[in-house]
């Protein structure tokens, strides 16, 4: 690979690219919501992070990221235009709940007692009532699989799972919007977001250089701060994610279920519920399609009774043909709060495969994930049939 020669004029951009950067920290700092200077420091280097990812890979040298003091300094010398501080809403007048979603980027938390260890996660809330309608939580910003659960997730009943993470309030908001927007600070992201959106006939929107106005992911990471803070140190990794996304899920239902002023006292849930009654709403993505674009990626075993994955069998006629063409192994992609079926690619073509034996509706696959490795403690071979009794009788009991 050629390297890029170091030279003073790469420095010069470089310094230019560092001010922008600085600038557009410096908007949010000074918008309404008025983060924190560390709170702005840690998003713009996560920026820096991604920049620096994608100059490596063409031997261009690293960004040099400024010092917390210095950036202090740039940031609170800078006085930006009213303009820079929010996005103007002329475009969107016209707008109701439902219509326009915004996707962002939570910042990155530090998990008290593992070091090194980080958590971010991605948002989806109605741009006009305020609601949110998705969260995932990852350690990895590029985490594939969470983007398309927060996408998911904005786009179904989430009663089952608001239930499981223990929310004492349901979340049943959801939409097909015509429009998504989203941050331009995460390239990467948004490429994967608008390949995505492409397909369920949804627009990309991207302000230019301009920060969005962060209420309710502001809301929830002051939310989730506190909850790591107070949390004990305990668990593998799986586990801390599994419990930070519980929380977010209850943050979630909590706040769509909080007045607030901006709304006339009324609820994110009232506000979009009632405007859903009163305006046309686009048709919901069904769910065999939302499975195929948005659902989860996975890689079972083709036995001889069908695909194996976490001790259930899919069955499908295309199975057979598909272990003769790609051998023992299949990825395939599933639904998280649906597991009695799933669907994998074969010539271009998506098939659907359901579980041998009749599932009770609904087991998400955090359920499934459990009853499987509870059960194959001490028991290396694990047949189907102990799986799916134990599933029944989770659901009998709950």
């Amino acid at each position: 690979m050629k390297m890029q020669k170091f030279t003073p004029d790469v420095a010069k951009d470089d310094d230019a690219l560092i001010q922008h950067l600085v600038l557009q920290s410096a908007a949010r700092y000074f918008s309404p919501l008025r983060p924190t200077l560390k709170h702005v420091y840690e998003g713009m280097a996560m920026e820096v992070s991604e920049i620096n990812t994608k100059r490596a890979a063409i031997g261009a040298p690293a960004l040099r990221m400024p010092s917390i003091k210095t950036f202090s300094a740039r940031v609170k010398s800078t006085n930006p235009s009213p303009s820079a501080t929010s996005i103007s809403t002329n475009s969107v007048s016209s707008t109701h709940p439902g219509k326009r979603v915004v996707f962002e980027q939570l910042m990155q938390f530090q998990v008290p007692g593992l070091r090194g260890v980080r958590l971010t996660g991605f948002v989806v809330t109605d741009f006009q009532s305020r609601a949110l309608l998705g969260v995932a939580v990852t350690t990895n910003s590029r985490d594939e699989n969470a983007i398309c659960d927060a996408l998911w997730m904005s786009m179904k009943d989430k009663s089952s799972i608001a239930a499981s993470a223990g929310s004492s309030f349901p979340w049943t908001e959801r939409c097909r919007p015509s429009e998504m927007q989203i941050d331009a600070h995460f390239p990467a992201v948004v490429q994967f977001v608008r390949e995505k959106m492409a397909d369920l006939e949804i627009d990309v929107i991207v302000p230019p250089d301009t920060p969005l106005e962060r209420p309710r992911s502001h809301w929830l990471e002051q939310e989730l701060s506190g909850f790591l803070r107070n949390r004990e140190p305990t668990g593998t990794m799986d586990d801390i994610v599994a419990d930070v996304q519980s929380f977010l899920v209850r943050a979630a239902c909590k706040f769509n279920h909080t007045a607030q002023v901006v709304l006339g006292g009324k609820t994110p849930r009232d506000e979009f519920i009632e405007s859903a009654e009163t305006n046309k709403m686009r048709p919901f993505v069904s769910d065999d399609l939302l499975t195929t674009v948005l659902g989860r990626q996975a890689r079972g075993v083709l036995g001889e009774e069908g695909l194996e994955f976490l001790g259930l069998v899919y069955r499908s006629p295309f199975l057979v043909e598909a272990r003769d063409q790609n051998g023992q192994y299949l990825n395939f992609k599933y639904n998280p709060a649906d597991m009695r079926s799933i669907v994998f690619e074969r010539d271009g073509l998506w098939y659907l495969a359901d579980s041998a034996a009749e599932l009770p509706a609904s087991v998400s696959v955090v359920e499934l994930r459990d009853v499987y490795e509870e059960l194959r403690r001490g028991q290396p071979a694990l047949a189907p049939e102990l799986v799916y009794n134990a599933l029944r009788d989770l659901r009998a009991a709950s």
